[in-house]
């Protein structure tokens, strides 16, 4: 029998997890996890799986990141 595989959402010591999207718009909004407990939070986020679509983004459309961030 398996082991039931559980997803702890607070569980910050699991942050390799993070898809290329999700970390490219926790980078693009870092200024929002600036003050309180956010800070912490974004401190020990591994954020490298952003860079390589940071990169094109910011190839094809320098303001993508603000169009984004507006957009949420």
């Amino acid at each position: 029998m398996n082991p039931e595989v559980h997803f702890d959402p607070l569980n910050l010591e699991d942050r390799s997890n993070l898809e290329s999207t999700a970390a490219l718009v926790i980078f693009w909004a870092r200024d929002l996890y600036r003050t309180g407990s956010a800070t912490r939070f974004y401190s020990i986020l591994d954020l490298s799986e952003s860079e390589r679509t940071r990169h094109e983004c910011d190839e094809a459309c320098p303001w993508c990141g603000q169009v984004t961030l507006n957009r949420k």
